[in-house]
Order: C-alpha cells, then sequence, then structure tokens
C-alpha cells in the first residue's frame, strides 16, 4: 500500500509501508506528521494512523489530487490534521489548532505537553537523534511555572527536605574529610547523583501530570542507585581532571590553604596573575561544556532506565546538535537557581525549584518519545 506525508509544509510520496518504516526509524516521519493513504477519510498525525482494510479492487491507490493537495493557503491544523483557511483557525505560537479540536488542545498543553506536539511513536536513539532537538527556554520557564504555582507546597517540601539531606551529607564528608584524606572530594559523589537524579524524577513525574509525593525525591536511592553513583563518579572524576592543572598552578604561585585561612594572599608577578586568570577562565570554559554536554544523563538512567554510560552518551550526542542554545538555557536556569540568593536565600526556595522545573520540560520535549532498552 502506497502512503504519502507532509514535509516542510509539502506533500512527499508515494512511499510503500517498508519505506515508511524506514522514514519513521530514520525520524523523517515524526508521531505528529500528516499520512494519507487511500482508505483514509483525510490527513491525520501519524500516531493516530489506523490499519485500514486494502482498496476495492481498481481503485486508484495515488489519491486524487482534490483529496491530498491542500487549498491554496490553507492551513492544517496540529491536532486533527484536517486544512483550514487561517481565519478559521486559533495560533497557539507556531502551531493553529481548529475550534473543534481547541479544547483538547488547550487541555493537553494546561497539563504540560509541548505546544502542538502529540505523543508519538515510542522510537529508539537513532530516531531520536534523527529528529529536531528543540530549545525554547522561555516555553520551559512558562511551564515551570505554572507547575510551581500549581502545587507550590509539594513542590517546595520536596525540595528543601532534598537540601537539607544534601547539605547534611556535605557537612558528614567534610567532617570525615579532616581525618581520611580526599574523603571531602570523593564521598558527594557517591550521594549527589542520586539525589539531584531523584528530585528531577520529582518534577518530571509533575512535568507530565503524573502524582508525585516527596519520597519521589528520594528514588534515586531506589534500585537505580547504582547507576546514578557510577554517573556522578564519572563527572565528577572529568571534572576534577579538569581542574587539576588549576590546582597545580595555585599551589606553584603560593596559593596554600594555610594562607588561606589566614585571609592573606601571596605575592604574584603580573606574568603569574596573568597565567593564572588564563587558566582558570580555560578550566571553567571547560567544565561547563562537560556539564552541559551531560545535563540529561540523571534523568535518563531513571526514567528510561538507561546504565550511566549509554545515557552520558546519549546526552553528549543530542546536546551537541545544538550546544550553544543548551548553553545559554543552561546559563539562564543557574542565574534563575542564583537569583534566589538575593532575597537572603529564602528566594532559593523558588527558584531552586524553577530550575529543576525548567529542566525537566526541556528533557521531557525531547525525550519523551525515546523507548527505553530492553532489560
Amino acid at each position: 500500500m502506497n502512503w504519502y506525508y507532509v514535509e516542510a509544509g509539502a506533500q512527499r510520496g508515494p512511499v510503500t509501508d517498508a519505506e515508511l518504516a524506514e522514514l519513521v526509524r530514520t525520524g523523517h516521519v515524526t508521531g505528529h506528521t500528516l499520512v494519507w493513504r487511500d482508505g483514509m477519510s483525510n490527513w491525520r498525525p501519524y500516531h493516530e494512523q489506523i490499519i485500514l482494510s486494502p482498496p476495492p479492487t481498481g481503485h486508484p491507490l495515488r489519491p486524487e489530487p482534490a483529496a491530498v493537495a491542500p487549498p491554496p493557503g490553507s492551513v492544517a491544523c496540529c491536532e486533527c490534521g484536517n486544512f483550514f483557511s487561517p481565519d478559521e483557525l486559533v495560533r497557539y505560537g507556531d502551531q493553529s489548532v481548529c475550534a473543534l479540536c481547541k479544547p483538547r488542545f488547550v487541555q493537553r498543553f494546561a497539563g504540560g505537553a509541548p505546544a502542538g506536539e502529540p505523543a508519538g511513536e515510542p522510537m529508539d536513539e537513532a530516531a531520536l537523534l534523527a529528529r529536531e532537538y528543540r530549545v525554547d527556554i522561555g516555553g520551559c520557564f512558562e511551564r515551570a511555572w505554572k507547575l510551581f504555582t500549581a502545587q507550590p507546597g509539594t513542590v517546595v517540601g520536596a525540595t528543601a527536605l532534598v537540601i537539607v539531606v544534601f547539605v547534611g551529607c556535605w557537612l558528614l564528608s567534610e567532617g570525615i574529610g579532616r581525618v581520611v584524606p580526599f574523603a571531602g572530594a570523593v564521598l558527594p559523589m557517591f550521594f549527589t547523583g542520586p539525589l539531584m537524579g531523584g528530585l528531577m524524577w520529582f518534577f518530571l513525574l509533575l512535568a507530565r501530570g503524573e502524582s508525585a509525593g516527596v519520597g519521589d525525591a528520594f528514588a534515586g536511592f531506589g534500585q537505580r542507585f547504582g547507576q546514578l553513583v557510577l554517573a556522578s563518579v564519572v563527572q565528577g572524576s572529568a571534572t576534577a581532571l579538569c581542574t587539576l592543572p588549576l590546582g597545580l598552578m595555585l599551589e606553584k604561585v603560593g596559593f596554600t590553604a594555610e594562607l588561606l585561612r589566614q585571609h592573606k594572599l601571596p605575592q604574584l608577578t603580573p606574568e603569574s596573575a596573568l597565567m593564572l586568570v588564563g587558566l582558570g577562565l580555560f578550566t571553567t570554559a571547560v567544565v561547563t561544556c562537560l556539564n552541559t554536554l551531560w545535563t540529561f544523563s540523571l534523568t535518563l538512567v531513571l526514567d528510561k532506565r538507561m546504565s550511566f554510560w549509554p545515557a552520558m552518551e546519549l546526552s553528549r550526542k543530542l546536546v551537541s546538535k545544538r550546544f550553544w542554545m543548551t548553553l545559554l538555557f543552561v546559563f539562564v536556569a543557574n542565574v534563575l537557581f542564583s537569583m534566589g540568593l538575593l532575597a537572603c536565600c529564602v528566594g532559593l526556595f523558588v527558584t531552586i525549584p524553577l530550575h529543576f522545573a525548567m529542566r525537566v520540560h526541556l528533557y521531557d520535549d525531547n525525550f519523551r518519545d525515546l523507548k527505553p532498552p530492553p532489560d
């Protein structure tokens, strides 16, 4: 059976069942791509397509031009796929929806779903990497704010509890580090990943309109604990290696722990100061790039039940497609995080939830349709 599909506003085809399956596999046809074949009353998103009986004998497989080609100037509804004149549609961002579909569209969008993007068919990594990677900073912030205002008590309570546990673990590791060399640097790797991953999971459930309790914020200490720890150890070790040259340089020019405890600074030559600033900027840039590339790792481990290294690799591959936009997203989210300090730290109980909610919306916009690996 021959299929036709819409790409970049133009009709493509015909393609066979096998060719359509290949287009789906490579990401050229997604869950919301409009498709048509003989026997269908109108164009429909691929995820809604229904298996139809073969066409009657002698009926042409190729659709008549009037049935396929939309009227000049018409626009397709992003929900039902039918074509209308522009004045019969309501615009939401870059999407258009007809009057009949508007209630369903608004309800789905209010629940946190990306505008105009119905849930598609489960796809593998190749198809996910082949399709568009979307970074919508304003949209993610808007949905994060709606999530926060919908149930602020639960959100603030879970966030505050995780922060208290994190600070307590950090203080304990610092205390052990005074007795056991390097313990203060190593021990945080064993609780940072599970705690941050669990908090991301809590916000992801809320972003998807599912119920979430405080216990979900500590889901990182369940079955995925080992993989979250490994992801945290690898990322922490990479960061430590990147900062090692800077540490050696600081020691060389006289920035010792004893001197800093005395609130004194060493005398630096102009050359040493310039080298120190340059190395510091370079180290900051490298660490920031690594953290940006791996920004989805912990959430993939919990949500898609991936092992730590495949999760880190998939995050890196997707972010690499639009690295600078992702870096800007992370920068904005981190600035938002830091703004809570301006209100004597009380504002952190607003800005930290917004920070995590923005990140999970970015994740869900791009990974919701990813098929988990087989057990």
